[in-house]
């Protein structure tokens, strides 16, 4: 049996941690976004790259994983415990190292084509969990490089936490900028 209202809550937090990234991104000045606030970190503009990266990687897999599962009840396992990942992610103090193919590269299109591409993944997305046919959720897991082993729900709670994580790197590399 599908558990619709908790489809619904992964819609909510999808769509509310979606509405507010498009927000904040919109809110930065253009002219800004390139500006490094030293040498070794990124601008916003590589930071949203990388999100883009990310999600993009994470959209794909959720709808590799999700094949298979049609007709099947939603089975909404995790092996990262939500409340764990949150900490995890929002711990601005410990560093992720990206992996090489999230690594900004500056290939992938200027500050409004990214938000463009972040927000149209995030809409297919978010329309996927309307129905178990549109993103059925299963029991197949796919590795994370830190994390180790995460399903279908654990990776749709990555991609928001992610998000929030860099949301909060977004304003410190935008205070940072203005403080010079």
């Amino acid at each position: 049996m599908m558990n619709t209202d908790f489809r619904s809550e992964l819609k909510t937090q999808l769509d509310n941690n979606t509405a507010a990234f498009e927000t904040a991104a919109k809110a930065i000045d253009v002219a800004i976004v390139d500006i490094k606030p030293t040498p070794e970190r990124w601008s916003l503009a590589e930071c949203v790259e990388h999100v883009y990266a990310v999600e993009k990687g994470i959209v794909r897999l959720l709808f590799l994983l999700g094949q298979g599962n049609e007709g099947a009840n939603d089975r909404f396992a995790e092996t990262v415990p939500y409340e764990k990942m949150q900490k995890a992610m929002q711990n601005r103090n410990r560093y992720w190292e990206a992996p090489d193919f999230v690594q900004p590269k500056g290939t992938r299109g200027d500050w409004n084509t990214l938000l463009q591409k972040i927000i149209a993944q995030r809409q297919q997305l978010s329309e996927a969990l309307n129905t178990p046919q549109g993103l059925p959720f299963g029991t197949a897991t796919a590795p994370h490089p830190y994390m180790g082993e995460l399903t279908m729900l654990d990776w749709l709670h990555l991609l928001i936490e992610h998000n929030k994580r860099h949301l909060l790197q977004m304003q410190e590399i935008t205070e940072a900028i203005s403080a010079t």
